[in-house]
C-alpha cells in the first residue's frame, strides 16, 4: 500500500469504529441514557426532563427521556412510564416549552385498570416557582388510603390550599381533569367520561379556589410520573400512563386582567 491510499484506507475504518463504539455505550449503559430534547403532543412542542446520573426532585428522581420512557404511539397518545434499569428506577416528565396564560386547561387521562401504586405520583399542573404554582396529583402519598386524588395551590401547607378525595379507576373509563385559571381564581374539575370518545361527561368532583396563594406569572405546564422519595413502586412492577390529549382555551380579555 502506498502512502496516497493511506487516508482513504483510515476514513474507511473511521465509520465502522464510530458505530461499534456506539453500540458498545448503548449496550453498556442502556438507552435510558440516551437523552432526547423534546416531542410534539397536541400540537405543543414539550421539553423533556432527563436527569440519570444524580436524583433530582420531585422525589428526588432519576428521570429519562429515552423512548422507553416517554413516547407518541401512532394515536398521537402520550404515554409516561416509571421504569427500571440495572437496578435503578426512573421517572419521567415533560413540560411546555412556554407558559399559555389564563385560560382553562384540560388533561384526557387513561389511567391503568388497577389504582396507582400507592408510591406512585402523577401531576398535571403549572409550575413557576415552589410558591407559584398549582396541581392536579393523583396519588396516595405511600399511605394505604381510598383517597388518591388531590387539588392543590402551592403552598399546600396553607389552610384551604388543597382538597383531597377518593377516586377508583375503572376498566375501559377515561378521566377528564382540568383547571381553569384567571386572575382571581382557580377552578378545578374531575370528570368521567361516559363513552370512549368522551362525548358526554359526569362531573365527579369540583373545587374553587380564591385564597390568597392565587399565582401569577409564566407558569409552564407539567406533566409528570415520579416515586414518593424515589422509592421503587412496592410491587416491583413498572407504571404508565396514557395522556390521550390535552387541551387550551384561552380566556377573553375581560377574565384576564
Amino acid at each position: 500500500m502506498n502512502d496516497k491510499s493511506r487516508p482513504a484506507y483510515r476514513s474507511q475504518l473511521f465509520i465502522p469504529l464510530v458505530l461499534f463504539f456506539c453500540f458498545l455505550l448503548v449496550f453498556t449503559f442502556g438507552s435510558d441514557f440516551l437523552a432526547r430534547e423534546a416531542i410534539d403532543f397536541s400540537g405543543y412542542t414539550w421539553k423533556l426532563k432527563h436527569h440519570v446520573h444524580s436524583p433530582v426532585g420531585p422525589g428526588p428522581n432519576y428521570w429519562s427521556s429515552s423512548g422507553r420512557s416517554v413516547r407518541i404511539d401512532e394515536s398521537g397518545n402520550l404515554h409516561l412510564r416509571i421504569i427500571e434499569n440495572r437496578g435503578r428506577w426512573y421517572s419521567s416528565e415533560v413540560q411546555l416549552n412556554q407558559g399559555l396564560g389564563y385560560g382553562t386547561y384540560e388533561f384526557m387521562v387513561y389511567l391503568p385498570n388497577r389504582p396507582l401504586n400507592k408510591n406512585v405520583v402523577l401531576g398535571l399542573f403549572n409550575y413557576l416557582s415552589d410558591r407559584k404554582e398549582f396541581d392536579i396529583e393523583i396519588t396516595k402519598w405511600g399511605e394505604d388510603s381510598p383517597t388518591n386524588v388531590q387539588f392543590v395551590v402551592q403552598p399546600s401547607v396553607k389552610d384551604k390550599n388543597i382538597k383531597r378525595f377518593p377516586l377508583n379507576p375503572t376498566e375501559g373509563t377515561k378521566k377528564i381533569l382540568s383547571y381553569t385559571w384567571t386572575r382571581n381564581e382557580l377552578i378545578f374539575r374531575c370528570e368521567n367520561c361516559k363513552d370512549e370518545s368522551c362525548s358526554e361527561k359526569v362531573l365527579l368532583e369540583k373545587w374553587k379556589y380564591r385564597g390568597e396563594s392565587m399565582p401569577r406569572g409564566d407558569l409552564k405546564t407539567h406533566i409528570n410520573l415520579w416515586l414518593l422519595d424515589g422509592k421503587p413502586p412496592t410491587d416491583g412492577r413498572e407504571v404508565e400512563v396514557t395522556i390521550e390529549n390535552f387541551t387550551f382555551s384561552p380566556l377573553g380579555k375581560e377574565n384576564s386582567e
